[in-house]
């Protein structure tokens, strides 16, 4: 049953609907190319290419040129695709219960996220068709904790913020959701953690989906 203090939810993608693990690809350059593993994530997940690519500053061919001329890896912009994108697994558990709220309330996805990994998502979890909206920092132009992208999350849910519950994997990134009015705001560990936070908001857990 609907609460009526509540009209939406925004949920975080990645440790929420999928898990993921960088160094799946980082272990495949490693090979390709005879670097470091360590140095090779380092260089694709926590530099300033990366974040510009998430951002949507950086186009995919981009990326990939820039990518090849870090690392000295020879291989097509095909081949280098799947090796960058296919690092996802579902979480078919939280899946299925956010299918289960949307009965009731409005779905918005708000992720940091880039183009290409976007992709092979979309194309692979049937979740993000599920979803009412999609905001996606790399078509924003910004990531969280940026309250711009928050901004077009709020906009997008069709809520004040305070009729919003929103969950994300990152402490940090719930304090910018709670800077930017939702208080109803939790940091998600697994299924039943998340459950008992919106009970204690007093939503109604539907039985359709067991713990």
């Amino acid at each position: 049953m609907k609460n009526p203090n509540y009209d939406a939810f925004i949920f975080d993608l990645g440790r929420v609907f999928v898990d993921f693990d960088h160094n799946i690809s980082a272990k495949k350059i490693a090979a390709l190319t005879g670097k470091d593993q360590k140095w090779l994530y380092d260089i694709f997940f926590e530099s300033d290419l990366t974040k510009r690519f998430d951002e949507g500053k950086v186009s995919p061919k981009r990326f990939y040129a820039e990518m090849k001329k870090l690392t000295g890896l020879k291989i097509s912009f095909q081949e280098f695709t799947p090796i960058w994108s296919d690092i996802f697994s579902e979480k078919k558990d939280v899946c299925e219960f956010a299918v289960c709220l949307k009965k009731d309330y409005r779905l918005v996805l708000m992720s940091n996220v880039n183009a290409l990994q976007f992709e092979r998502i979309k194309n692979n979890f049937p979740i993000i068709s599920q979803m009412d909206v999609l905001i996606l920092s790399y078509e924003v132009g910004a990531m969280k904790p940026d309250p711009k992208i928050y901004q077009a999350a709020i906009k997008a849910a069709k809520a004040s913020p305070e009729r919003i519950i929103y969950t994300d994997d990152r402490p940090e990134l719930i304090e910018g959701g709670i800077k930017a009015g939702i208080k109803s705001s939790f940091v998600f560990k697994d299924l039943c953690g998340f459950k008992a936070d919106l009970e204690s908001v007093g939503i109604e857990i539907d039985d359709c989906v067991k713990v």
